[in-house]
């Protein structure tokens, strides 16, 4: 079992450090209709999050073994949840698309933030279908946008106090707050349009009174709200902007990727710029998304595809409504694009092509869902599956540093070897890839460390585009169960060992057999098929939903136990004496201008024929060279250690404490710097501008997680950037350039 970390490699405290595995909730489709059509649906709904939003506030207040995040969780919960409680009544008494935009949002935001409350997002695909919306998919919301997004959905819709036939009224109007500009034109201002100022903290809840009525007002569709759901709001924190931005109509500004630096795209991306101030939302949406795939070498976890999917879409539609020559110019450029990736499939634009299903209008509002979806990409925070899988990556990594430093390699290790392959392609798997388009940086070192081609499959594993369920999530069984296996010889192999064993071999098999039936064969499969093949006969079908039902709750019934055994170990480990901190972080520090240190120590061998064959191989392509070494604190002995094993001709050693930022990141990558090693383990994300520059002046670059003892940095060394060096790898695998 593995305990979460930071992106730092530090341990985080429960009980949000632990593994969560949930079971799926099993419930029946709604009627025609959906939720809103039929009142006494409604009203058990309402009252079932009603009764759970109180117990999220009294558990925010009474478990002291909630972390802050988890308050913060649960708080953020019940504002959304409770936003729910009072929109969901009102699109009841008076449809209205816009509205049922918002509860979408905000339902596809509290199911991500909280998996327990995701029922009532699912629940919304019927209102959408009966709305004529089937389209309509909620995108997140960033927090900053939570009391906005609110205070809109709470107001009355559009004409319900009076607007005569044909005469429009905004949101803002109704809410008597004077007329506003049309939403279109407003994006399309971008950035001249002013922000208005955040309330102020004496601010106080404006939550409309109806007495206690729950349900809104049949004839305007008005929110009413009893005086617990004010609670509730006030509780959560609630203040209504006085004039609130609406999420749905983000400015064009904040809708703009970061300009590619690739030269060969460069006159590309000015003419997409251009296209993008078109006074035309349709033009301009797609421009947007266009922008995404051209500057994508600044992107990460990017769905790309949906882009260009999304906009071809679009493009379609307005040349068939109103031809143009820049909607001409577009296609052009989207063309281009599109088999500068290679020309994958985009789905959603053959289907349109041979069934068309909506307008222009349409295509337009769904291309400016997809840019703030990937907003949200950009500026999220990881969600609670990406911490679970680097705190198992950052355990792997430890437990390969170990082998290291006993001499031992990974081809040594099949466990380990197993565990970093697996967590490797889980990583890819679950992050969104293309060709040119930047990996998260612990996901772009498994997938050096393990040798994984980091665009194998890209196009068939991406995170929604494999089978029915997510390769990632196959690949999430098998490394749950290989955790379990660490737990051989305690007291809880004794009571459930047979079963691990067989939820081993169940989810070994099913892995490869979906991998099988989807086409694909696994990088190394024949090393992964021999390895799990150890723990009994696999399975050459896939699991049926029953059966995979049947697995995850054997897995939910003997997590508690594994967890009590971990916690138990780790108590009796804490009771041993510490073993001593590396050199790198205890020793004393090298002066400033000091040069290279004379003094080797004793347990480095003197002749180069001692030192391990990797080390050996590293040391023939650097010696006499200069080295960049940033992170951990600089020590004398290990100084001394790192240029006698591999013949530097200099080390520079940059400190964490004296590299805060990557201001100085030009004058240490110079132009005879052989190599730059970035020890991220005490970096954080302070290596991002240096390694920016190295990649900048093709200087080959290591991210080394471990300790920094040679035979460590050596085969990281070797592993990433072998063939930069000239060196030939033990086995294929990515540069690190």
């Amino acid at each position: 079992m593995s305990r979460l970390r930071t992106p730092e490699g530090q341990a985080l405290p429960g009980p949000l450090s632990t593994l969560r595995v949930q079971g799926p909730e099993q419930f029946g489709p709604d009627p025609a209709g959906g939720l809103t059509a039929h009142p006494e649906l409604l009203r058990a709904a309402l009252s079932a999050l009603e009764a759970r939003l109180d117990g999220m506030m009294d558990r925010a207040e009474t478990d002291e073994t909630l972390s802050v995040f988890g308050q913060e969780t649960l708080i953020r919960s019940v504002l959304l949840g409770q936003a729910l409680a009072a929109g969901l009544p009102a699109y009841a008494a008076r449809p209205d698309p816009l509205r049922l935009e918002r509860l979408n949002d905000v339902a596809v935001t509290l199911a991500l933030i909280n998996p327990d409350e995701g029922r009532l997002a699912v629940r919304l695909g019927a209102v959408n279908a009966a709305a004529g919306c089937g389209w309509l998919q909620g995108v997140p919301l960033l927090p900053a946008e939570d009391h906005a997004m609110i205070a809109l959905l709470l107001q009355e819709p559009p004409g319900a106090h009076g607007a005569g036939a044909g005469e429009a009224v905004s949101e803002t109007e109704a809410a008597g707050e004077g007329p506003q500009e049309d939403p279109s034109q407003q994006a399309a201002e971008g950035p001249d349009v002013p922000e208005p100022e955040a309330p102020g903290p004496d601010a106080s809840p404006e939550v409309p009174e109806s007495g206690d009525a729950v349900l809104a007002s049949p004839q305007t569709g008005a929110v009413g709200t009893s005086e617990r759901m004010q609670e509730r709001l006030a509780w959560a924190g609630y203040r209504p902007p006085a004039r609130p931005n609406d999420p749905l109509m983000p400015l064009r500004a904040a809708l703009t990727p970061p300009a590619t630096l690739e030269p060969a795209r460069h006159g590309l991306g000015q003419e997409l710029h251009r296209l993008m101030l078109t006074p035309h939302e349709g033009q301009r949406n797609a421009a947007l998304l266009l922008l995404h795939v051209c500057g994508r070498d600044r992107l990460e976890n990017a769905p790309l595809i949906l882009a260009l999917d999304s906009a071809l879409t679009l493009l379609r539609s307005l040349h068939a409504d109103r031809p143009s020559p820049d909607t001409a110019q577009l296609l052009d450029l989207h063309a281009l694009l599109h088999a500068d990736l290679g020309s994958p499939d985009l789905p959603g634009a053959q289907r349109e092509r041979r069934q068309p299903s909506a307008g222009a209008a349409q295509h337009t509002q769904a291309a400016r869902r997809v840019l703030r979806a990937l907003r949200f990409m950009r500026l999220r925070p990881p969600t609670p599956d990406e911490q679970e899988h680097l705190g198992s990556l950052w355990d792997a990594l430890n437990d390969l540093d170990r082998d290291l430093a006993a001499g031992l390699t990974p081809e040594q290790d099949p466990e380990l070897r197993a565990r970093l392959l697996l967590l490797s392609l889980q990583g890819l798997t679950s992050t969104a890839r293309a060709p040119g388009m930047r990996l998260p940086p612990m996901v772009q070192l498994s997938a050096q460390i393990s040798g994984v081609d980091p665009l194998w499959a890209w196009e068939a594993t991406q995170p929604d585009r494999f089978t029915f369920v997510p390769l990632h999530a196959h690949l999430s069984r098998v490394a749950v169960t290989l955790q379990l296996q660490t737990l051989r010889g305690t007291p809880f192999w004794g009571a459930w060992g047979a079963a691990v064993g067989r939820l081993t071999t169940l989810a070994a098999g099913h892995l490869l057999s979906s991998v099988r039936r989807a086409g694909l064969r696994l990088p190394e499969q024949g090393f992964l098929e021999g390895y799990l093949q150890q723990f009994g006969p696999l399975r050459a079908l896939p699991l049926e939903a029953a059966a995979l039902n049947d697995f995850h709750g054997t897995l939910l019934a003997l997590l508690p136990a594994a967890q009590a055994q971990v916690e138990a170990d780790e108590a009796a480990a804490d009771t041993d004496p510490a073993p001593a901190l590396p050199a790198a972080e205890t020793a004393t520090p090298v002066p400033a201008a000091a040069a290279t240190p004379q003094v080797v120590p004793a347990d480095l061998p003197d002749q180069p024929a001692a030192l391990p064959a990797h080390v050996q191989a590293v040391r023939e392509a650097l010696r006499g060279q200069r080295v960049v070494l940033l992170g951990g604190v600089p020590s004398a002995p290990h100084h001394a250690a790192l240029v006698a094993a591999f013949a530097l001709r200099e080390l520079d050693w940059i400190g964490s404490d004296e590299y805060a930022h990557g201001t100085h990141a030009h004058a240490h990558v110079t132009a005879d710097t052989a190599v730059v090693i970035l020890a991220i383990r005490w970096m954080g994300h302070a290596h991002n501008a240096l390694r920016d520059v190295a990649r900048a002046r093709s200087v080959p670059y290591v991210m080394h997680p471990g300790g920094l003892s040679p035979s460590s940095v050596a085969w990281q060394i070797g592993q990433q950037v072998s063939q930069q060096l000239g060196q030939q790898p033990g086995r294929s695998h990515p540069t690190g350039g």
